[in-house]
């Protein structure tokens, strides 16, 4: 038929209505098949047919050795043998076109052939999911019915390809992938060809991660990988570029992604932290993992900057990085993040996410938790999320204020004071300047040790009774600050708390401060000269011996660090013709005072019965009356620092 271009398998009837017929007809690489063909001198119809394209399967070397590689059914035919062209169109919604080399199905309703080009022109007026497009549904098990939208599509017999457009995106695990010129290939394997310049908003529902610039391999419904860029945009809006080098799904089905940041690139967490590592994203979690250095970007050239080791989750509006117990840098180095007592003794210095000059030396103060920047005070801040968030809940706090250049620290400090069997507990605040190389301490500080406990009853008889000497209360906010680091037990603390705030002592006093001396208010300068905390003016005391006396004297604290030793001085001068006088060095208490019955206690004890006993290794100590001489010397050295 048609000058033997085609051949008929079947029946043709010649009557009134025209040449009619039935049966499998091939023409050129098509079969169609009808069972009521029309015949016209240079076309033919059929209102319902199917429609199939074979070749030559891949290495066959016999011509009869074909497979079909596209077939439809129920469509309606026009085939023009002048034009070459044959157009069909669906006959019910549930047609579909098979690729079976390309492993692919699709609800196409309209498609034009064109027989000298082996191509077939497929589109669509269906709308799925409110696009207008045919559904194009993978048939490969592997490939767990990967499935798009094509309004247009052009099959290639030559190539056994089918090259999809006007593409609006393709699902694939959690993700949404957007082709960036809408065009899609399926290869005669089945396999998608890679999609250039694509975006993907990852996943597709939150849309945490938009990737741009990408190209994407899709394997499965469930499968895929591939590359791009993210813009990372910090708390004021400043985007910056990452690319992301690998992009892929995890085991429960969500996109995940890796980069990696160098320090070329310049990266800033925000306009706090330089950054250099890896980032990594999974896309249910709003925020990406770094895992790399944080560098403060501080404005203080005596203290040194280095790369803190860290690996957390980042919110960009609300920068925390963690600091650990021990904070390493990424070379390798231990930091600190605190105030550095140098272990001769000569000076403080600050170590805020920097080295310690040597290792030996002695952490005054530090804190852990997590690194970041206020922008209202221009502070570094350094401390648990909840000190961070309400500081005045106790925990261990360390500020760098980046105008300034002032290292402010608060909680427990470690003095770096060995006293033997004297026990210390210091709490408060601590200032450093770099600029004047000078540290000042405001704190409450308790003392433990033995004398008789008449010495001690002579001296809280006088403070109680004596109505010149001014009160000190204890409803401060150092002091009340102080109790929760002191007090152990929550509620006691708690309790205690409010009863200083109330009435401005407490009612039942915590063990804590059953000791010695109780300082309610001390005001330490480091003197790098004397190599001492010294604290001059007037005193708080809170308690003595465990009673309560709440007042305010003159008087001078020094708390000296010797190579030989350490040592301190305590003098208390409730009024002048008052005094008392503490000296401690080498495992030795001695006391003097003004008050002779003071005196006379500590004389009335058995010189062999002065000194603790020791054991399990412990330190000596005795207690002896102090001399005049030393106390004298003491004070005109304090008056002459003032």
């Amino acid at each position: 038929m048609y000058k033997e271009e085609s051949k008929l398998k079947g029946t043709i009837q010649v009557g009134k209505a025209g040449v009619r017929g039935k049966g499998l007809m091939d023409l050129a690489s098509a079969e169609l098949e009808s069972k009521d063909f029309k015949f016209k001198k240079d076309d033919f119809k059929s209102d319902s047919l199917d429609f199939r394209l074979t070749s030559m399967k891949d290495g066959a070397a016999n011509k009869e050795d074909k497979e079909v590689a596209f077939s439809t059914t129920n469509v309606k035919a026009d085939v023009s043998m002048n034009s070459r062209e044959g157009r069909f169109k669906s006959n019910s919604k549930e047609s579909f076109v098979d690729f079976p080399i390309n492993k692919y199905i699709c609800y196409m309703d309209e498609m034009s052939w064109n027989m000298d080009k082996d191509e077939v022109d497929l589109n669509s007026t269906i709308k799925d999911i409110d696009l207008l497009g045919a559904k194009f549904v993978s048939t490969d098990p592997s490939q767990d019915s990967l499935t798009f939208i094509a309004a247009q599509a052009k099959f290639n017999l030559k190539d056994k390809t089918i090259n999809c457009s006007k593409v609006p995106f393709v699902d694939v695990a959690d993700a949404r992938v957007f082709p960036g010129d809408g065009k899609i290939k399926i290869e005669k394997s089945g396999r998608m060809e890679d999609i250039k310049n694509a975006k993907i908003d990852a996943n597709r529902d939150s849309k945490f991660y938009n990737i741009y610039n990408a190209n994407v391999s899709v394997f499965s419904r469930k499968g895929y990988s591939g590359n791009g860029m993210y813009d990372y945009v910090d708390e004021a809006g400043k985007k910056q570029p990452i690319t992301i080098s690998s992009i892929g799904v995890d085991a429960v089905g969500n996109t995940k992604g890796y980069g990696e940041i160098g320090e070329d690139a310049k990266f800033t967490i925000n306009s706090a932290f330089d950054y250099k590592g890896a980032i990594n994203f999974t896309a249910n979690i709003p925020n990406m993992t770094f895992t790399g250095g944080a560098r403060m970007k501080h404005a203080c050239d005596k203290l040194a900057k280095y790369w803190l080791k860290f690996s957390a989750v980042i919110d960009p509006k609300e920068v925390y990085i963690p600091v650990d117990t021990m904070p390493m840098s990424m070379e390798g180095d231990k930091l600190s993040a605190g105030l550095i007592l140098v272990k001769d003794s000569t000076h403080i210095y600050p170590a805020v996410i920097s080295k310690k000059f040597r290792p030996a030396d002695v952490d005054i103060i530090s804190a852990m938790g997590y690194l970041t920047y206020d922008n209202t005070s221009g502070e570094y801040q350094i401390g648990s999320k909840e000190k961070l968030a309400n500081n005045n809940i106790p925990g261990q706090y360390i500020t760098l204020n980046n105008k300034t250049c002032n290292v402010f620290g608060e909680g427990v400090m470690n003095l770096g004071t060995d006293y033997g069997r004297v026990t210390t507990a210091v709490v408060g605040s601590v200032d450093n300047s770099m600029a004047t190389e000078k540290t000042t301490f405001d704190v409450v500080m308790t003392m433990d040790f033995f004398l008789p406990p008449d010495a001690w009853k002579q001296l809280t008889n006088l403070l109680v009774t004596y109505g010149s000497i001014p009160p000190a209360s204890q409803n401060t906010e150092k002091f009340k600050k102080a109790i929760p680091y002191i007090v152990k037990d929550k509620k006691d603390a708690d309790r205690a708390v409010s009863e200083a705030g109330s009435g401005g002592a407490m009612k039942k006093i915590p063990d804590e401060f059953k000791k010695t001396i109780v300082f309610s208010d001390l005001t330490f300068e480091w003197n790098s000269t004397s190599r001492s905390y010294i604290s001059k003016g007037d005193l708080g005391v809170a308690y003595i011996g465990g009673e309560p006396v709440n007042k305010k004297m003159k008087g001078y604290v020094e708390l000296v660090k010797k190579r030989g030793g350490d040592v301190f001085h305590i003098y208390l001068e409730p009024d002048g013709s008052n005094w008392y006088y503490f000296y401690y060095a080498a495992g030795e208490m001695q006391a003097l005072s003004g008050a002779a019955a003071f005196n006379d206690v500590l004389k009335g004890v058995d010189p062999e019965k002065r000194a603790l006993d020791t054991k399990n290794g412990e330190k000596p100590y005795r207690f002896n009356l102090g001399t005049d001489r030393k106390k004298k010397d003491f004070i005109n050295r304090m008056q002459g620092l003032e």
